[in-house]
């Protein structure tokens, strides 16, 4: 019954997010030029319009390449944004540390449902997380990057809308206008359509293969923070983390492929951005894994593990 529950939560879950993602896709970015200050909103001020400032400063110094302001401003922006994922990362590190001792008041309690257990229960869990100082604030840390990540998206969606800004730029990279959707009538097979096209296979592989190296970069990781417990003490991890981890590599696939369409039916900069953002975030995984052997051991020898 409990799993029946669990699994209606997390299908409700996923309908939400990709309702959320077709609005989005749907209602697009104001087509008001990013240099008349005067109609663009809250966001598009204070977020969108500093990045598109970047974007023509960058692309402007560096021999009028839009592709080359692409990426320096992406490496920028995603560098901003790196602090909140080692605090994330960190946070990962310490939930991996409590899961045993977790694993342990769930079972303790198992049979167990009157009222005055699952106060109990409650009470116990909360001190766990007091112990390893995980508040409702790093749960929340991940979407702190978004506004970060959505004002280069919106940037990019509308640079082409902004002539004051891009006339001078050079928009070509290998052939693709940078500037232009793809156009499927009257013709199909155009350097711009298969240009995009690339980019949308090249996205799609990068994400992937992220999202692959992140899964077998926490299994190694955990697996790091149990070293020191006996196999046979080890819980097993429970239905409900196994429909849990099934739930999200399905939710990562299918955000993937979405990620796919936008590219399909966008600027051809969008695919280009990601493109660059993905192998960034990869690289920062690398490096970040580094250091996170050594913080691993740090908090196993703060709290004895």
């Amino acid at each position: 019954m409990e799993t029946r529950k669990f699994r209606k939560k997390i299908i409700n879950v996923v309908i939400l997010l990709i309702f959320v993602f077709v609005l989005a896709g749907c209602s697009g970015p104001n087509e008001n030029p990013l240099s008349d200050w005067s109609a663009l909103n809250f966001f598009e001020k204070f977020f969108v319009y500093p990045v598109g400032i970047l974007l023509k400063t960058f692309s402007k110094l560096l021999g009028g390449y839009y592709a080359l302001g692409i990426l320096i401003t992406t490496i920028i922006v995603r560098t901003i944004g790196w602090p909140i994922y080692a605090k994330t990362n960190d946070m990962s590190l310490k939930m991996q540390l409590m899961q045993p001792e977790m694993n342990k008041i769930q079972e303790k309690y198992a049979d167990r449902n009157d009222p005055e257990s699952q106060r109990m229960m409650q009470f116990e869990m909360a001190g766990l997380y007091r112990k390893y100082k995980i508040g409702l604030g790093g749960c929340l840390l991940p979407f702190l990057q978004f506004p970060i990540f959505m004002s280069i998206f919106y940037a990019i969606q509308m640079m082409p809308n902004t002539p004051a800004w891009t006339a001078d730029l050079n928009s070509k990279f290998l052939g693709v206008d940078l500037f232009a959707t793809a156009s499927w009538k009257p013709e199909f097979f155009t350097a711009q359509n298969i240009g995009i096209i690339v980019l949308a296979l090249l996205v799609t592989a990068t994400q992937v293969l992220s999202q692959i190296l992140m899964l077998k970069r926490q299994k190694r990781m955990q697996n790091k923070s149990q070293e020191n417990i006996p196999e046979y003490r080890r819980a097993a991890q429970t239905q409900q983390q196994t429909q849990m981890q099934r739930t999200t590599q399905i939710m990562m696939y299918v955000l993937t492929g979405m990620m796919a369409l936008f590219v399909l039916r966008s600027p051809a900069a969008l695919g280009l951005y990601w493109l660059i953002g993905n192998t960034y975030s990869t690289i920062q995984a690398i490096i970040n894994e580094k250091f996170s052997g050594r913080r691993l051991m740090q908090l196993k020898e703060k709290h004895r593990l």
